[in-house]
């Protein structure tokens, strides 16, 4: 009598649990790789994507300036540089006037030219005149060297000192351009208005 044949499918370490073991793996595996695929492509790579190197960021080559930047910080640097130029060729301001200054036709002035300039003594005395003032005489300083135009009042008295203050905010002469210089020898004469090379910066246009 034949002996039975022992069933192919039985025991632990049968071929068909081997199988289903491997192809469960291969299951496992391609979720897995489908899953970093979606989150390579569809995902947030900048904050997902692990794959991008130190050496990926320092190839990016850095944002060049455009010509519009280059041109628009040179026309601020000469707005800026203008402007200085504008502030240190401005006069500064004159004295206020006030009531106690006396009017230009009681005031008497002496015009020097202290430039070197040839005519600036005539020129300032023709503007002096039709502004009321009264011009005694004109010609030239002992010094042609003076940078700054200045005002002298001839006396120590209040007059002669408002009459000067008076006369520098008729130019726009700066406050600190009129001083006291007291000479008993000038006769009838109040102010002496010494003009420099800034002469041009004198307000010297009619009225």
């Amino acid at each position: 009598m034949r002996k039975s044949r022992r069933s192919r499918t039985g025991g632990s370490g049968s071929p068909v649990n081997l199988q289903n073991l491997i192809v469960l793996l291969l299951v496992i595996l391609i979720i897995i790789n489908f899953f970093d695929f979606y989150l390579d492509h569809f995902g947030d790579t900048k904050a997902t994507n692990p794959k991008i190197t130190k050496q990926e960021i320092s190839a990016t080559p850095p944002e060049k300036p455009t010509a519009t930047g280059k041109k628009a910080t040179a026309d601020s640097l000469k707005t800026v540089t203008g402007s200085m130029v504008a502030a240190l060729n401005k006069p500064a301001p004159a004295p206020l006037l006030t009531a106690d200054m006396p009017p230009p036709s009681e005031i008497q002035i002496q015009v020097l030219n202290g430039c070197g300039t040839p005519g600036v003594a005539g020129k300032v005395r023709g503007v002096l005149r039709q502004r009321g003032f009264d011009v005694l005489s004109f010609g030239n300083a002992n010094s042609q060297s003076y940078e700054g135009t200045v005002i002298w009042a001839r006396s120590e008295l209040p007059f002669s000192e408002l009459a000067a203050r008076r006369l520098a905010n008729s130019l726009g002469i700066s406050a600190d351009q009129v001083s006291i210089h007291e000479n008993l020898g000038m006769g009838d004469i109040d102010v002496t208005l010494i003009l420099g090379s800034d002469y041009q910066k004198l307000n010297l246009t009619a009225r």
